[in-house]
């Protein structure tokens, strides 16, 4: 305390190094602007599938095989290994390979941690099929730039179809958009535009328009141990609107419970249990109208 106070510059030293570092004031991808809404109204429902999902570390390796049970009974089986290392002081690189039940091998190769051109990372993905027609592989390249000011992505694949997205601070808000389309044609696939506001660190507002055709605007705030979120979806012209409420609170003893309708006539629920520090539990009921209810579990394990 009396270091402290003989030094009175050393807080201001430590806050001025708190708001420089880059990961405090990155902004968001574009996927991510609408990301505390959809969390709450989308993530942990399981839908009507089954999985099992084991992680396990060993050193600076992770191993993930999944097995995934479909609604109409198709199992499907993947298992991935990935690895930091760092070959120069240059970058640090990761590598995670991939292969699933039908025989695709998948390689990705992701550069970042350059100190010549912070905040630049770089992945590159090849998805091949094992002994089978080379003209279904698939490629992709991906770059991805993050300032405190703004966040540009930029993707193409083998069939020329790229896409590019960006995201900017605008006093307290963040906008951005993405384009999807066909370089060879030059023809639009897609087109998005969002914006973000936080109004406090607990209320977030949100808003997307999608193809010009459909827009979502929506919040999500947090009170008193509880989550609620609702958007309102709907079409330019007015029509096929679409109201959905959803509400999220945790135990305790760590459980989570969540809850979900829209106005026409579905309805969920779902939990998360630690059955362990390394086992947990996902399962959700989903009910749609006059259509069968769907139940859904994940079972994850992690070391």
């Amino acid at each position: 305390r009396k270091n402290k106070e003989n030094n009175p510059s050393r807080g201001n030293r430590l806050h001025r190094l708190h708001m420089s570092c880059p990961c405090a004031q990155m902004l968001p991808a574009f996927g991510d602007l609408y990301k505390p809404v959809k969390d709450v109204l989308t993530k942990s429902y399981c839908g009507q599938s089954h999985k099992l999902e084991v992680t396990a570390k060993a050193d600076a390796v992770k191993f993930s095989p999944s097995f995934t049970r479909d609604s109409s009974g198709n199992l499907a089986a993947s298992f991935s290994v990935e690895g930091d290392y760092v070959p120069c002081k240059h970058a640090k690189t990761k590598l995670k390979y991939g292969v699933t039940e039908k025989g695709i091998l998948s390689t990705k190769l992701t550069i970042d941690s350059m100190p010549k051109a912070k905040g630049l990372k770089l992945e590159a993905v090849a998805d091949m099929g094992i002994g089978s027609d080379p003209s279904k592989d698939k490629y992709e390249l991906k770059a991805e730039l993050k300032h405190d000011k703004a966040t540009i992505i930029g993707s193409v694949k083998q069939d020329m179809t790229a896409d590019c997205s960006c995201v900017f601070a605008v006093q307290d808000m963040q906008v951005g958009g993405q384009l999807v389309c066909n370089v060879l044609d030059q023809s639009r696939l897609s087109h998005k535009f969002g914006a973000s506001y936080k109004l406090n660190k607990d209320t977030t507002f949100a808003c997307l328009l999608e193809n010009r055709s459909r827009t979502t605007g929506g919040f999500s705030t947090k009170q008193n141990g509880w989550t609620f979120a609702g958007e309102y979806s709907v079409n330019v012209n007015g029509s096929d609107g679409l109201i959905t409420l959803g509400v999220e609170t945790q135990s305790k003893t760590g459980q989570t419970f969540k809850a979900r309708i829209d106005t026409k006539g579905a309805a969920a629920v779902a939990v998360v249990q630690k059955l362990s520090p390394e086992l947990k539990l996902t399962s959700s009921l989903e009910f749609s109208g006059s259509k069968n209810s769907k139940w859904g579990a994940t079972l994850a394990w992690e070391n």
